[in-house]
């Protein structure tokens, strides 16, 4: 029997029966290593049959050497899928192992990784910088300089945390580690961003900007109705009652088949503007599948579509609302978030209690709208406050 070993990482070798390929790897299921072999035609077909499983993802298991960053693409492949989180919501913790885990975490390996060294990674997360960003060229700056990227804020640094230690979970799950090093690890603290939040006056100029856009009616919608944008770009026109002025949001996103909470699923009111924006959305709509005939692309009944019938991108939209904002002179930060809560807050400070404020924007609990705009409701008006105390100096 002929052995040719290639760098150390598997076999291919002559046996009685011909050509064979062969890797060892770590089950974690039953914690021994097993051998895998392919038969191969000759030489030259072991040495690509070889090749073809060391780059199989399905045969990279993690052995006692592995790093942390090497099993984040293990449970991501394997964990993840099965985990039961929404489509976007797995998007968004690979997102994150590929940046600022894997960068940050280095070669640190699973089988060392305690909870010193875990704050060791913390540091170096507080350190990390985003990477930099050119903006596209335009005819004022044909030849736009890198902006340099930022330090990551303190909600992507908890989330980054997050998605590590339920990594660490399974690991120890698995017996791959004794435990979650992270466990007594502090998670970094947790902070609330100020959002921008616009005037009665604000929002006027800012639909006065967008009058006669392809993206009015879409402004017009998450203006008044307090909608993330991603629910607003799956709502399906057979979830809108224009007689009744209503909306039932079901979906978080195109890729989620539910919104982002279990009180996330709910029917908002439509005021007038709303209303009559939907039916100019409408008769748009109608005369682009017109235009476009049996090259119309739409198939789930969309009411937010481009020209073609696409979906609307989500980047597309945020870049016209930045330039709806400019031409209003506002403010461009979070644009779509500004209007959500913007109407939270205008809802509040008219008097409308907090339970349909928290209903209407589909929040999870009434705690979380406390959170976020407790600010924003005083917890008794000056009038009652007054007549309270004028009865008690009568007592």
């Amino acid at each position: 029997m002929t052995k040719e070993r290639r760098h150390g990482q598997g076999t291919y070798f002559k046996s009685s029966q011909g050509w064979v390929a062969q890797v060892r790897v770590y089950d974690e299921f039953t914690g021994k290593s097993k051998q895998i072999r392919r038969r191969a035609r000759n030489r030259d077909h072991a040495r690509e049959v070889l090749k073809e499983l060391l780059d199989d993802p399905t045969v990279k298991n993690a052995n006692p050497g592995t790093t942390v960053a090497d099993y984040l693409d293990i449970w991501a492949r394997d964990s993840l899928p099965v985990s039961g989180v929404k489509d976007s919501t797995a998007q968004t913790y690979r997102n994150l192992i590929h940046s600022p885990l894997k960068p940050t975490l280095g070669r640190a390996r699973l089988d060392t990784f305690t909870g010193q060294e875990a704050e060791r990674w913390l540091q170096r997360l507080d350190k990390f910088r985003k990477r930099d960003r050119t903006p596209r060229a335009t005819k004022a700056n044909p030849d736009p300089k890198p902006i340099p990227g930022g330090h990551l804020s303190q909600s992507t640094k908890r989330q980054a945390f997050a998605v590590l230690s339920l990594a660490l979970r399974t690991a120890a799950r698995d017996g791959l580690i004794d435990s979650n090093p992270l466990e007594d690890v502090r998670r970094p603290r947790k902070t609330r961003a100020e959002v921008p939040v616009m005037t009665a006056d604000e929002v006027e100029a800012m639909l006065k900007a967008a009058r006669g856009t392809y993206y009015e009616p879409l402004i017009v919608f998450v203006a008044n109705t307090g909608c993330r944008l991603g629910e607003a770009l799956s709502l399906r026109w057979k979830d809108v009652n224009l007689t009744g002025a209503t909306a039932t949001i079901t979906r978080g996103s195109l890729t989620d088949a539910s919104t982002k909470t279990a009180a996330g699923v709910r029917t908002v009111p439509l005021v007038s503007d709303v209303v009559e924006a939907l039916k100019a959305r409408q008769s748009q709509q109608r005369r682009d599948r017109l235009k476009c005939g049996p090259g119309w692309k739409d198939t789930e009944g969309l009411v937010f579509t481009t020209g073609e019938g696409t979906p609307v991108d989500g980047h597309n939209a945020r870049r016209t609302l930045r330039l709806v904002l400019k031409a209003a002179g506002l403010k461009q930060d979070r644009p779509w978030h500004t209007m959500r809560h913007s109407l939270a807050t205008r809802l509040l400070n008219r008097g409308v209690p907090m339970p349909v404020v928290s209903q209407i924007i589909g929040h999870a609990s009434i705690r979380t709208t406390v959170d976020i705009y407790g600010h924003a409701e005083a917890a008794i008006s000056a009038e009652a406050l007054a007549a309270v105390l004028t009865q008690g100096s009568a007592g």
